[in-house]
């Protein structure tokens, strides 16, 4: 088992180093070409659309809010705090600029996604929406085996996924809370499956109201903790930019400058954190009321910004700030757990005792969230393959291994969950890319819709 985790752990890391970050930029700046900058020119429209947008009238299950919400649900995690102070800590704070360069080209990519998976989508036998890539890889290209091989691996991903949160909550609460595994799994699967007893609009209430609730939660705490700290804020800018561009040596660095090891852990967390090109986000949008693909993947792209350009960049400046002088390459163990000690740290330095509470507590809820959104996406992936006689399964299975994963380590977790989401990324991009001209046709019509103000 330790060679395969290894050689694992080994094909992960090379897909992950160079790969499949070069296609994602790539991807990124063909398609902000193509778009002309559209998820800058229309982003304040979409932050608008969000809030006072309401097409309850046409095809879909959830309204906008509510769709985003859960899709963010999906995206937030451990990896918004804890993921992104190990990028800071093996990378430099500069990392935290590539994480911004991805995040605003990764919104293109995510506008495109979901248009497709509006554009592509079908009602199930319950008047549910089904669509995501592998709806718009097989009605759009064809490509009827991919499209299953993707949606596989995907419902693969979210128990792989669920399962690895699971052994991280866990281990979160132990560090404050003598509670058993065996009851923090149990309560973890209760909950969520009384949650998606209740359908499809429970769970799109429980998100609009538990989401922004906690990101305000998060992004409170960490001004308050840059105000008591306001005088360190300056420094820590000119480190973020300096370490971004900087060229000199790194002891032990795999590529021997500063720079390029900023804008690989950079550039990894931003695509991970804000699930850029995987596929899961667009999957569940197709759930969205709507009077256009377009309209509703302006208002999806912005989960982007929430993720990133917010709870990120609030983790990445507190860190700066409560670091300010050090190089950043401090080293952690622990995997996800030892980011969280690092963010307690951080915090703790301006609120002694808020600190360890605010991220603790955050990091659990978004951890939390993070199962809810997979579990979610990863039903969606089954149905697609075994139909809908196989949700009921699935969600029994997920909840089952939250428990296992709650109790048990596995080391395989995470290195088996990249190559997968490696080769739906692969997959998904292309397929993107090979349907641009339908985005690009749906993108015009919206445009022209908007600029009449017949919206």
């Amino acid at each position: 088992m330790e060679t395969v985790v290894c050689w694992l752990d080994i094909i992960g890391k090379w897909l992950w180093m160079a790969p499949l970050l070069l296609l994602v930029v790539c991807a990124g700046i063909f398609f902000t070409i193509k778009l002309r900058g559209l998820q800058f020119s229309f982003l304040g429209y979409g932050l608008k659309q969000t809030i006072f947008r309401n097409d309850n009238k046409c095809k879909g299950d959830l309204s906008h809010l509510e769709t985003l919400t859960l899709a963010l649900s999906g995206m937030i995690g451990g990896g918004n705090i804890a993921g992104v102070a190990i990028a800071l800590a093996t990378g430099g704070v500069g990392a935290i600029f590539w994480m911004w360069v991805v995040a605003g080209l990764g919104m293109a990519i995510r506008y495109s996604e979901v248009v497709l998976s509006i554009k592509y989508r079908t009602q199930n036998s319950r008047g549910e929406m089904c669509g995501g890539l592998m709806y718009y890889l097989d009605r759009g290209l064809g490509w009827k085996n991919l499209a299953v091989v993707c949606a596989v691996l995907g419902a693969l991903s979210a128990l792989l996924g669920s399962m690895s949160q699971a052994q991280t909550f866990t281990y979160t609460i132990q560090d404050v809370f003598d509670v058993s595994p065996w009851v923090v799994g149990a309560s973890l699967a209760i909950v969520l499956g009384v949650l998606f007893s209740g359908g499809i609009k429970s769970i799109g209430l429980f998100t609009s109201l538990f989401v922004p609730v906690v990101m305000i939660f998060y992004v409170v705490g960490g001004i308050i903790t840059l105000c008591f700290l306001y005088d360190r804020i300056p420094m820590a800018l000119l480190d973020i930019f300096r370490g971004a561009f900087s060229i000199h040596a790194v002891s032990g660095g795999l590529f021997g400058s500063a720079m390029i090891m900023a804008m690989r852990d950079g550039a990894f967390w931003g695509i991970y954190s804000g699930d850029i090109g995987m596929g899961g986000p667009g999957i569940i949008s197709a759930v969205a009321k709507t009077d256009s693909p377009s309209r509703h993947a302006v208002i999806a792209m912005t989960g982007i910004f929430w993720d990133t350009f917010v709870v990120c960049t609030i983790t990445g400046l507190v860190y700066a700030v409560a670091n300010t002088g050090v190089s950043g390459h401090e080293v952690t163990s622990g995997g996800l757990t030892g980011g969280v000690a690092l963010m307690i740290k951080a915090f703790s330095a301006a609120l002694p005792v808020g600190g360890r509470i605010i991220v603790t507590m955050t990091t659990l809820f978004f951890m939390y969230a993070n199962i809810l959104g997979w579990l979610f996406y990863g039903q969606k992936c089954s149905e697609y393959v075994f139909g809908m006689g196989s949700i009921i399964f699935y969600r029994w299975l997920l909840l089952a291994l939250l428990v296992v994963g709650a109790i048990v380590k596995f080391d395989f977790l995470w290195p088996l969950a990249n190559v997968f989401k490696g080769i739906i990324m692969t997959v998904n991009i292309i397929g993107l890319v090979g349907l641009s001209g339908v985005v690009l046709e749906e993108t015009r019509l919206f445009i022209s819709k908007v600029k009449k103000k017949t919206d």
